[in-house]
Parts: structure tokens; C-alpha cells; sequence
């Protein structure tokens, strides 16, 4: 608003504008008055326009401008009476005092008062300066058609705030293909401020988000090639040998049900994944999820439901089925919450018959939201009921066992179209069955960590790439025929594709 006081006055006091400078002792007067502004003195600045009036009382510039020295020392009411003085004289400032007023009672809390003066002013010539202005405005009410049409008006190309605003209406439209646009066209604006560069981001990140909620049904699919090291699975683990690795998982899903804050889908996963030179190695599994979700400003609750199949090297060798259960609370900067997994799994025949057994795992987190980053720190504990591998000299691979854990997950939006995404995992992990030879026990140490950049190149389209290093070091030694130490690592390249 302190703008407005300048720019007014130094337009309206202008020579070239046709009007007459006014006597010596208005200019001191004026002088002072805007002096007093710019130093936050409103009390003074008050004083000096309240003078200039006496000298000028059908003025409407000083009238205006009066008005915006009261509304920033919060005198609302004797602001409202200044800009109503602007009208009544019919000043050209007639419609920038309206606004004004409209702001003023907002203030005040007369909400139907303002809203119904913004109304009348959608009819009304507005100079191209405050356009902007207005459209903010209507938006903070509500009142996004009138909104747009107002941004619809000014001269094009907007600038990048104003892009900024027409996006941010946009979005409370559910026009999203065009509110991305008018975002992206802000972003690569050179003259946006750092904090709106910031907000950009998260209102697509937001917008995408809600777009994907909002679908009735969606596909998507993801396919990645690189490469792997020591390949494992489960009981069994190799000696290190690099292996060209491919993955790919393809995902759909339909609505069923949808409220304001609850929402119920059909899923249905594939997932792939091939060691080349380990074709035991082949996996697939196949997942039905019927996922319910309740959502409010604050909290959030998701359960899961889900039966999956798991297919090794061609066989159908266990099946699992369980659910899948969130709930978080939502702030703008910290939040929490905790996942629990349940399920029970069973082996399809009696080479996989140690896959029986019923599992589950807690990971309570809390996380920390500043802009562009997030950072979420839990801990993973639970119990694993896969039974023992039986050999055929008799001899046991334990595989029951409980574990637990810290982890820790990072986000990182460096550009509108890129992301990083990190974790960190450590498990302690301890085996029930302690009948080993030589009175072994095992206890695995396992690390996971992983670091992944998408970058989106077009809508839907996105590339990645992904490292992947998973050691794991346990008491049953190199000289045991069991041998479980090792240490993983995967590099792959990747393309997703959200089709709709």
C-alpha cells in the first residue's frame, strides 16, 4: 500500500498530467507527508494529510490518501470514511478507494460488507495497475471466476507474480492442466523472487498430487536397466558376480468411492525384476490392493488391504495376504505417525514350504518440512515367520527372526522439475533357531541405503536414476556353507510414465 501513496502522488502532481502545482506551503506540507510515511510515522503522516485538507477538502488524492496512512496504523473505521470521501468527490481514484474500503472492512471483519463492494467493482474500469491487485483480492474471498476474469484483462504477458496468481486461481478452479502451465511459465520468469520460486514449487508438487487423487482411474508404468552385484534372494545368497539387472512394474487403479475427506480405490501392481546372470534370480509378483484413505486438514488414516502372489523363476512359490495400516498427523512444518504391516504367507508346494508363516512390522516416524526439503526419522521393528530351510544333509538355514532398526528418509526439490530422494536404513536382525552346528547363532547386520533423481521432462514423462548398496554381515561365516555376508549393490537408470 505504501507503493500507492507514491506512485498516486508523483502521477497526480505531475506537470505533464495538466495539473497545477500546488502553493509553496501544500508542497512542504506533502513533502512531509510522504516523508512521515516511508519512516512508518502514520501518526504524522496523518497529521501533514489532515492539514493538506484543510487547504484542499476536495481533494481526492488527499483524501486517499489519507485514508491509507489510517488503514497502516490500523484505523480501519477512519480509513473507511476517507475512501468513502474519494467516491463521494468522484475521483478518478473512485475505484482504488472501493477496493481500499473493501480491504478495510475485511479488516474489520464485515465480511459481507467488502464482498459485496468487490462485487460491484467487477463491473467497473479499474486502471492496469490495480487489476492485480483486485484479482488477489477476489481470490482471498473465494470468489475465483471473477478472479481469473479480472487477470484475463490485464495486458499480456503478465508479469511473473501475476502468472504466479493466475495459477494459484486456477488450481481453486480444478483446472490444473492450465494452472501447471501458468506455474511453469512464473517459474522461468528471471525477475521471480526466491520465495515465490519456492512457493511455485510446492504448488506444483501440491497440484500434481491432487491431480493423480482426483482421477477416477489411473495407470502408470516404470521400467529400469543397469546393473547388480551379488545377487540374493531370501535363504540363498551368491558369490559376488556382476549381472546386467532389469526392472519394471506396471500399476492401475480405479476409484470407487470418493467424499470431501474419504476416498476408496481398486490397485492392482506387477512387478519385475531379472538378475541376467541369475536366472533363479527371475522374480515376479502380482498384487490386488483395495487402499482406503480418510484425509482432513490435520490427520490422515490409510488402510490397505492386499493379497499378492510371488512367482520365482517361473513357479508360483508363496502367497501372501494382509493389510497395511497409516495414520499421520499433517502440519506445515513437523508431522508423525506410524505404518503397521500385518500378513501371513504360505509356501504353494514343498520346495517353498519354509515361506509359511505369519510376519509383521511397526515403523513409527516423525518428519520435519522446511520449503524445498523434508525429513522423515523412524525406527522399523517387527517379526519375520518364514521357517527354517532344511537341507538335504540335514542341516538348518534359520530364517525366523525378529528385527529392528533406525532409518531415516530425506526429500530435496533443487529445481520445479527435479527431485532428490535419499534413505538409510540399519537393521539388527535375530534368528530364533539356535540348533546350528557348533552352537552358532545368527544375528545378521543389515545396511540399506539408497539415492534416486527424478527429473520430469514433460507432463507424465520422468527419467531417473537409482544406487542401491545393501551389505549385510552375519555370524554364519564365510567357511559356513550358509554363508550369508555380502554386500549388494544396484545402479540403474529409469522411466516412468504416469499414461493418465
Amino acid at each position: 500500500m505504501r507503493a500507492v501513496v507514491l506512485i498516486l502522488i508523483l502521477v497526480c502532481a505531475n506537470p505533464g498530467t495538466g495539473l497545477v502545482w500546488a502553493a509553496s506551503n501544500e508542497g512542504v506540507l506533502l513533502r512531509a507527508a510522504l516523508q512521515a510515511y516511508q519512516k512508518n510515522d502514520f501518526g504524522a503522516c496523518v497529521k501533514d494529510f489532515t492539514k493538506l485538507l484543510r487547504l484542499q477538502p476536495q481533494k481526492g488524492l488527499y483524501w486517499f490518501n489519507l485514508g491509507n496512512c489510517f488503514s497502516m496504523s490500523g484505523a480501519y473505521g477512519n480509513a473507511v470514511s476517507s475512501y468513502e470521501k474519494v467516491v463521494q468527490l468522484r475521483s478518478p481514484l473512485a475505484p482504488a478507494a472501493k477496493l481500499y474500503k473493501a480491504k478495510a472492512l475485511l479488516k474489520m471483519n464485515q465480511t459481507e460488507r467488502a464482498r459485496k463492494l468487490l462485487a460491484e467493482l467487477q463491473s467497473q474500469p479499474l486502471p492496469p495497475g490495480l487489476r492485480a491487485d483486485f484479482a488477489l483480492e477476489l481470490y482471498r474471498q473465494g470468489m475465483y471466476a471473477p478472479a481469473e476474469a479480472q487477470v484475463r484483462q490485464m495486458p499480456q504477458p503478465l508479469d511473473s507474480t501475476t502468472q504466479l496468481l493466475l495459477g494459484m486461481i486456477l488450481m481453486k478452479e480444478n483446472k490444473n492442466s492450465e494452472a501447471e502451465k501458468a506455474l511453469k511459465s512464473a517459474a522461468a520468469a528471471a525477475d521471480l523472487s526466491a520465495a515465490d520460486q519456492i512457493s511455485v514449487r510446492e504448488l506444483v508438487a501440491t497440484l500434481k498430487a491432487s491431480d493423480i487423487s482426483a482421477r477416477p482411474y489411473g495407470l502408470f508404468l516404470d521400467l529400469a536397466a543397469g546393473a547388480t552385484t551379488n545377487v540374493f534372494l531370501e535363504g540363498r545368497s551368491y558369490a559376488p558376480v556382476s549381472s546386467p539387472l532389469v526392472r519394471g512394474e506396471i500399476g492401475a487403479n480405479y476409484r470407487l468411492y470418493q467424499s470431501p475427506s474419504f476416498q476408496q480405490r481398486v490397485s492392482y501392481l506387477f512387478g519385475y525384476e531379472n538378475a541376467t546372470n541369475a536366472p533363479e534370480l527371475n522374480t515376479q509378483n502380482h498384487s490386488l490392493q483395495i487402499p482406503l484413505v480418510y484425509k482432513n486438514q490435520l490427520f490422515e488414516f490409510g488402510l490397505v488391504p492386499f493379497i499378492q502372489a510371488e512367482i520365482w523363476n517361473g513357479t508360483f512359490a508363496a502367497q501372501k495376504t494382509g493389510a497395511l495400516v497409516r495414520t499421520a498427523t499433517l502440519g506445515s512444518v513437523w508431522g508423525g505417525g506410524f505404518d503397521l504391516e500385518v500378513y501371513t504367507q504360505r509356501g504353494t508346494n514343498d520346495t517353498y514350504s519354509y515361506l509359511t508363516g505369519s510376519s509383521y512390522s511397526v515403523r513409527p516416524f516423525f518428519s520435519y518440512g522446511a520449503s524445498l526439503w523434508t525429513l522423515q526419522v523412524y525406527w522399523l521393528l517387527g517379526s519375520d515367520g518364514t521357517q527354517d530351510i532344511v537341507y538335504s544333509d540335514g542341516s538348518r538355514l534359520p530364517l525366523q527372526h525378529s528385527f529392528q532398526g533406525p532409518g531415516l528418509r530425506g526429500l530435496w526439490r533443487p529445481t520445479l522439475s527435479s527431485s532428490l530422494l535419499a534413505q538409510l536404513l540399519y537393521l539388527e536382525r535375530n534368528y530364533k533357531n539356535n540348533a546350528l552346528p557348533e552352537d552358532k547363532h545368527r544375528r545378521d547386520h543389515e545396511l540399506s541405503a539408497s539415492l534416486k533423481y527424478v527429473y520430469g521432462i514433460s507432463q507424465g514423462w520422468a527419467v531417473y536414476m537409482l544406487a542401491e548398496y545393501n551389505p549385510n554381515n552375519s555370524t554364519l561365516g564365510s567357511d559356513d556353507v550358509r554363508d550369508k555376508n555380502y554386500e549388494n549393490t544396484n545402479f540403474l537408470a529409469g522411466l516412468g510414465w504416469d499414461v493418465f
